[in-house]
């Protein structure tokens, strides 16, 4: 019952992964994504996509009929194209393999200009790190998953599953709801049916691994903003645009926009957890708002 399974493709943790295309269309995606959240009567035609290679460079998103009272406006071009970019690397950082919607990025707007007025000089962006993760997390099943007699009174029994990062140990228990751990014969146990029982296993799992994502997300939110804001700073100060030192490419040729990978970090000292990652309901709201 404790076997691991097999995360579908679109939630694996490969790093080959070509949902996501890195060219210079991005521009015209991330218009249309952010598009099609308008109502019907703001739509505005995009740019004619037979624009010459030098035309595309000039595509001004400054032209586009945005939402009204959108963050997006104190935003130049360059700045809501990496912008995009931040973001889809976000999500890659936490197994998230669909692009931002309009909804995602406008609230990562908003978090850009929150209490900022982009007046600072931009600085180096210090080097990824594992955030600071709580010691020790715990869960419970929802619902019992055995019974037991004690006393000739049935006694409701429940998953309990406990992590502890410092010792990268994952245990599992069955307990009653008053916590007490079970350590009886399970073999008198009464068990409901097997798939009932996965799927509070699993659920259980699944829960504990939304729980060590949040705390990447938090790190990582921050990150993003960060990242967009030395972009603006250097713009407001007519310094050349610092991109290549955000950048953790390498040889330089595959630049990209470095987070704290929970999918990484669970994959290397949790697996059973990330395992049951695919079992999860919803993914992670990022920048929600304040």
């Amino acid at each position: 019952m404790q076997g691991t399974l097999t995360p579908p493709p679109e939630r694996a943790a490969s790093e080959e992964g070509e949902i996501f295309h890195d060219d210079e269309e991005d521009v015209s995606y991330f218009i249309r994504i952010l598009l099609s959240s308008l109502e019907e009567d703001e739509v505005l035609t995009p740019p004619s996509s037979e624009a010459t290679a030098s035309d595309d460079d000039d595509v001004s998103l400054d032209d586009i009929d945005w939402p009204r009272g959108s963050a997006s406006n104190e935003l130049t071009d360059v700045e809501l194209r990496e912008s995009f970019r931040v973001v889809r690397a976000c999500f890659l950082a936490h197994g998230i393999r669909t692009e931002p919607s309009a909804e995602t990025m406008e609230r990562f707007f908003r978090a850009i200009f929150r209490r900022w007025d982009g007046v600072f000089v931009p600085v180096a962006m210090p080097p990824v790190e594992r955030p600071a993760l709580t010691t020790e997390l715990s869960a419970s099943s929802v619902e019992e998953v055995a019974l037991y007699f004690r006393n000739q009174e049935p006694v409701s029994l429940f998953f309990h599953v406990v992590i502890n990062h410092d010792d990268k140990t994952l245990y599992t228990s069955l307990r009653t709801e008053h916590d007490q751990i079970f350590i009886g014969d399970r073999d008198t146990l009464i068990w409901r049916r097997e798939e009932v029982v996965q799927h509070h296993y699993h659920e259980t799992l699944a829960y504990l691994c939304n729980r060590v994502d949040a705390e990447f997300v938090a790190y990582n939110e921050k990150r993003a903003v960060r990242y967009i804001r030395n972009i603006v700073a250097a713009n407001i100060h007519g310094q050349r645009l610092p991109l290549p030192r955000f950048f953790s490419g390498g040889d330089g040729e595959e630049e990209e926009y470095v987070f704290a990978s929970s999918v990484s970090y669970l994959c290397s000292h949790f697996p059973l957890l990330w395992s049951a990652a695919w079992y999860r309901e919803e993914l992670p709201e990022m920048w929600p708002e304040m």
